[in-house]
Formats: structure tokens, C-alpha cells, sequence
């Protein structure tokens, strides 16, 4: 193998993991890794390890310090600003993590429409809700009130009504 066709490999090798940063997939990442190591293995065959050590520390030396630079530097670049997302999700900027009308149903009363097994669906102020049981099995058109409301589930359980007046929870 010549030493046109070696540096060749290399080269051709680094700029395919170059741009498997911006058509990301892996298979041009791998392509370019196969050409660097067909480069470095050429380097020992045509001229043994007396210039295929050195040029094996620099291929790896090259890699590790593009991946350092990828990591620091290039998302603070004006390329890097086009890939990177940089808004930020935050209660001034109006995100709610849930909605309001769901925080309102804390303590309310509905019937179960489909099984709970621990998840199924209940009717709460003629809404059908998706809503998940805090003890397991609840038959179809058992009155159950919600008990919990976080994070968008909705845990409900079934009141005791030994005692009027009460929700008391089993």
C-alpha cells in the first residue's frame, strides 16, 4: 500500500466522522472509522511498527481531541446554536408540567366507566378521565374519589360510606 492511498484512508476516514455529526445514523461514522483503521493498518504492513505506532497515536490522539472539541466548544459555536435546542421551559414563559382544570379535581367524586386494573377510565364532573386505582381491582360503576392528582396521573380509591360525611379511604 502506498503512502498516498494510507493518508488517504486517514483523511478520508476523519472527514466521514465529521460529518456523521450532522447526518448522524452511524453508518458513515463506522465507514470513516473502518477507513481510519484500513489507513493504520496499511501503515504497519507497508512500513512496520516503526511508523505504525506513531501514526496509531495520532489517528487515536486525533479522535479523543475531536470528540474533547465536539464536546466544548461546538455547541457554543454559531453551527452548533442551529442544532442545539436553547429555549428553556420554564412557569414565566407559561409551562405548566399539568393542566389546571386536572389539579381541580382533587377530592371529587365520580363513577368508574371501564374496570380498574389498577388503570381504567372513571367519569368525574361528566368528564371520562383516564385515572389509575391506589389499591388494584375496582369493578365497572363503583363510586370512587380522586385522592391524588400529580404529574398528570390521576389516583383515585374508593370511599367508605360506613361513616356519613366522610370520604374516609380504604
Amino acid at each position: 500500500m502506498s503512502i498516498a492511498s494510507i493518508i488517504g484512508f486517514i483523511v478520508i476516514g476523519f472527514m466521514l466522522l465529521f460529518f456523521e455529526l450532522f447526518l448522524p445514523g452511524a453508518i458513515i461514522g463506522t465507514i470513516g472509522a473502518v477507513l481510519i483503521g484500513v489507513g493504520v493498518y496499511g501503515t504497519f504492513q507497508a512500513f512496520g511498527p516503526a511508523w505504525g505506532i506513531p501514526v496509531t497515536l495520532v489517528c487515536s490522539f486525533g479522535i479523543i481531541g475531536f470528540i474533547v472539541w465536539w464536546a466544548r466548544y461546538f455547541p457554543e459555536s454559531k453551527i452548533g446554536g442551529i442544532f442545539n435546542l436553547r429555549t428553556e421551559i420554564s412557569r414565566a414563559s407559561g409551562y405548566v408540567s399539568q393542566d389546571a382544570a386536572e389539579s381541580q379535581l382533587l377530592g371529587k367524586r365520580g363513577v368508574t366507566v371501564t374496570t380498574l386494573r389498577p388503570s381504567g377510565e372513571a367519569e368525574i364532573d361528566g368528564r371520562r378521565i383516564d385515572v389509575i386505582s391506589d389499591g388494584g381491582y375496582v369493578e365497572k360503576g363503583v363510586t370512587i374519589q380522586v385522592i391524588e392528582v400529580a404529574s398528570n396521573r390521576i389516583v383515585v380509591g374508593v370511599p367508605d360510606t360506613s361513616l356519613p360525611g366522610e370520604a374516609n379511604l380504604s
